[in-house]
């Protein structure tokens, strides 16, 4: 296993510790159109707020060869550190054993 494999891993850790998934509305999307209703594939991993954490989790982002999204507050004492795509959110789910056949 590279390291590129392990570092997927250990994202794919992190969201399953306090992570979640946000996807487009399929009904939304027919309805509005791809011109007005433009929200695509997330994945919110949710890290203490501690910079140490933070700097790790982003680290192991990058050595899995996955884009690096800006991290941005959302609770007191935790930030949300995005990844963005539907591939790159399918890859770290099938690596979490996360069940992608509806996606």
């Amino acid at each position: 296993m590279d390291a590129r494999e392990l570092a997927v891993r250990e994202v794919a850790a992190w969201y399953l510790n306090d992570g979640y998934v946000r996807g487009p509305i399929p009904e939304r999307l027919l309805l509005d159109g791809w011109r007005s209703y433009k929200k695509g594939w997330e994945m919110r991993i949710s890290v203490p707020a501690d910079p140490a954490v933070v700097a790790e989790v982003r680290a192991q982002i990058e050595r899995a060869g996955l884009r690096l999204a800006r991290v941005y507050g959302k609770r007191n004492s935790r930030v949300i550190q995005p990844i963005y795509g539907r591939d790159q959110v399918l890859r770290v789910l099938k690596v979490a054993g996360v069940d992608t056949t509806g996606m």
